[in-house]
């Protein structure tokens, strides 16, 4: 894969640039966020991954910027994955906690890849779940409002919609909370419910 990374401490880039550049990917890579704008502007890139500490330019915009180009974006982040992360909905497929082992980058990254050139859609309850764009959609036409999940979001939510085993290591309470306040604020009727002896479901309410 060509990746864009983008690290602020150097030290790091450069060791992540070698690990990669290894597993065979074509590596362009950044300090902060306008060198990484100037980087998506005079290259095409199947994937980016960025830090959370960034200097010059905020995450939200700069993830906006590049998930709007049709990139899948990572974010290194020096914070817990919580529910109230989840719930800001930025354009991120995926969110890698510091520290982390070599094997945990490729696996997200393979994820990352894997679901974004899959374009494979579901249903879950009243919502359709668009796993290449990583976003909830509800309603039609004009009326049709989105919002962003990350992969790890999608594959909670098709766990649940489809009736199976949700995944090893999900903490079910943070992807439970974020989802259905995003169905929420996509003005959905349908939510993620524990329903007694047979776990968890959506359940769709009249409105």
């Amino acid at each position: 894969m060509r990746i864009l990374l983008t690290i602020s401490d150097r030290d790091l880039l450069k060791a992540l640039e070698t690990l990669l550049e290894a597993d065979g990917h074509e590596l362009a890579t950044a300090f902060d966020g306008v060198q990484a704008l100037a980087k998506v502007d005079d290259a095409e890139f199947e994937l980016a991954v960025v830090d959370n500490g960034l200097a010059r330019v905020e995450l939200e915009t700069l993830a906006a910027d590049i998930a709007g180009r049709g990139i899948p974006v990572v974010v290194l982040t020096d914070k817990i994955v919580t529910r109230e992360l989840l719930e800001q909905a930025l354009p991120v497929c995926a969110y890698l906690p510091y520290p982390f082992e070599p094997d945990a980058l490729r696996a997200v990254l393979s994820e990352t890849a894997d679901k974004t050139t899959r374009k494979a859609t579901f249903t879950a309850g009243d919502v359709l779940a668009d796993e290449g764009g990583s976003r909830l959609r509800y309603g039609n036409g004009v009326d049709a409002a989105e919002i962003c999940v990350t992969a790890a979001e999608l594959e909670f939510l098709k766990a649940v919609a489809g009736g199976g085993e949700l995944p090893d290591g999900f903490t079910k309470h943070i992807y439970i909370g974020a989802l259905n306040t995003k169905f929420g604020r996509l003005g959905a009727h349908s939510r993620i419910a524990y329903m007694p002896g047979k776990g968890y479901g959506l359940v769709t309410d009249n409105g």
